[in-house]
C-alpha cells in the first residue's frame, strides 16, 4: 500500500521581479512547474493516496493563477482515480476568523482540504488523521496530543504542518510559525507514517516521521542536495529501505559560488567575471561571496561588465565581507549580524527572506555610495 508525501509548494509565492514577455513573475512560473512536476510523478507512481502537508499556497489570498494551478493540478490525480488531502499551513491560514479561507474553494471543488479543525479521513484501507496549522501554538499542541490511529483501519497516518525545536530552521523562522517540542511526536508512535509539513528541507526526527521539505528551493539556507516527493510503502517496516523513497524533481537551480578573496584580487572585477564562465549558470540564481574587501574596492567593481557576464543567468548577486582599509578586521555591518538584525525586524505579512535581501542591498549600495 503506496501512498505518495510533498509539502511546502507555496504557489503564489514571487521573487526577484524577473518576468516573461506576458508580464509574468519567472520565480511564481517556478512554483507552478515544479508543483505539475511533482503531480506528474506521483500519477507516475500510482500510489492510493497523495497528502500534502501543508503551505500548497503562499498566502491566505491566492491569486487566480495559483488557484487555477492547483485546480487543474488536483483534476489530473482524480481522473487518475488518486485522493489527495491537504491540510493548511502557516502561509495559508488567516489571522482573523473573519476572513474567508482559501481551502473552502477548494472543497467545493471536491479536494479533501483540512482547515481550522482536525478531522480524520477515511481512504479505503487507510485513515488520515490531518492536523491543520493554527496559530495558538498550545491548541496546535493539544491537538497533537489527542491524535490517536483508528482502530478500524489497516494503515493509520498522521498529517501535521508544525516546526520541531531541535531540527534545521529552513523556512521554520516565519510569521507564524509556532514550535514543538521534540517530544511531541512521542504521543504519536501509534501511526504508521507520520506526514510532516512546514520545515523546507528533508528531514526525518523519527523513523516512521518525515518532513518532505518544499518542493523548491526558496532561500539561501536551503541547501537540500535534492528536491523532490516522498513515496512511503505502509506495508514495509520503517527501518527498512523500501518504506521512503525520495524521487527527485528539478526546480530553479541555486548555486553559490567560491569565495573570492577580495585582499588578493589584482582584478577584483575580472576575478568576478572570470567566476560567471563556471558550468551550471544557465537560468540560476547564483551569488557570489567576496571576502576581505574595502567598500573602496568594492565600490570600484565595474557592473555593467559583472551585468554582461552573468547574463545567463536568471539573478546573480555579490555578497561582500568588507573590512576597514589596511585593517584586515571585518566591520560591525558583516552580513551575519545585519542578517540577524533585519531578520528581527520583518513587518508583518512581508517575506522575510525578501526583506533581509532588500535590506541588504540597500546597506551595500549606501557603503559604495560613500565611499564613492
Amino acid at each position: 500500500m503506496k501512498i505518495v508525501h510533498f509539502s511546502d509548494s507555496h504557489l503564489g509565492r514571487r521573487e526577484l521581479h524577473r518576468t516573461d514577455e506576458r508580464g509574468r513573475n519567472l520565480r511564481e512560473l517556478d512554483g507552478y512547474e515544479t508543483f505539475a512536476r511533482a503531480i506528474g510523478k506521483a500519477i507516475e507512481l500510482e500510489p492510493a493516496l497523495v497528502v500534502h502537508s501543508g503551505d500548497l499556497f503562499h498566502g491566505y489570498h491566492p491569486s487566480a493563477a495559483a488557484f487555477d494551478v492547483a485546480l487543474d493540478q488536483l483534476e489530473r490525480l482524480h481522473a487518475a482515480g488518486i485522493g489527495f488531502l491537504v491540510i493548511a499551513g502557516n502561509h495559508e491560514t488567516p489571522r482573523g476568523s473573519a476572513i474567508t479561507h482559501p481551502f473552502a474553494l477548494l472543497e467545493r471543488f471536491g479536494a479533501d482540504a483540512v482547515h481550522e479543525q482536525p478531522r480524520r479521513l477515511r481512504f479505503d484501507d487507510i485513515s488520515v488523521t490531518a492536523i491543520p496549522h493554527s496559530h495558538d501554538q498550545e491548541k496546535l499542541a493539544a491537538w497533537v496530543a489527542e491524535a490517536e490511529p483508528d482502530p478500524d483501519a489497516s494503515f493509520n497516518i498522521l498529517a501535521a504542518h508544525v516546526g520541531l525545536a531541535g531540527l534545521a530552521r529552513v523556512g521554520a523562522e516565519e510569521p507564524g510559525s509556532p514550535e514543538l517540542p521534540g517530544e511531541a511526536l512521542e504521543s504519536a508512535a501509534g501511526f504508521d507514517y507520520i506526514a510532516l509539513g512546514h520545515l523546507h528541507q528533508f528531514d526525518r526526527p523519527r523513523v516512521n516521521a518525515i518532513y518532505a521539505g518544499s518542493t523548491e528551493r526558496l532561500n539561501w539556507p536551503d541547501q537540500s542536495t535534492r528536491k523532490g516527493i516522498v513515496e512511503i510503502d505502509l506495508a514495509a517496516e520503517p527501518l527498512d529501505k523500501r518504506f521512503a523513497r525520495m524521487h527527485e524533481i528539478e526546480g530553479r537551480a541555486r548555486r553559490k559560488l567560491p569565495a573570492i578573496d577580495g585582499a588578493k584580487a589584482g582584478d577584483l572585477t575580472g576575478e568576478i567575471c572570470r567566476a560567471a564562465k563556471a558550468e551550471g549558470l544557465e537560468g540560476a540564481i547564483v551569488r557570489v561571496p567576496i571576502t576581505d574587501v574595502t567598500y573602496e574596492r568594492f565600490g570600484a567593481v565595474d557592473r555593467r561588465k559583472v551585468s554582461e557576464a552573468f547574463s545567463r543567468c536568471l539573478h546573480f548577486e555579490l555578497e561582500p565581507e568588507f573590512v576597514e582599509a589596511g585593517s584586515g578586521v571585518p566591520q560591525p555591518a558583516a552580513p551575519a549580524e545585519l542578517r540577524d538584525f533585519l531578520s528581527r525586524r520583518v513587518p508583518a505579512g512581508v517575506e522575510p527572506d525578501l526583506f533581509v535581501s532588500r535590506g541588504e542591498q540597500y546597506m551595500t549600495r549606501a557603503a559604495e555610495d560613500i565611499g564613492a
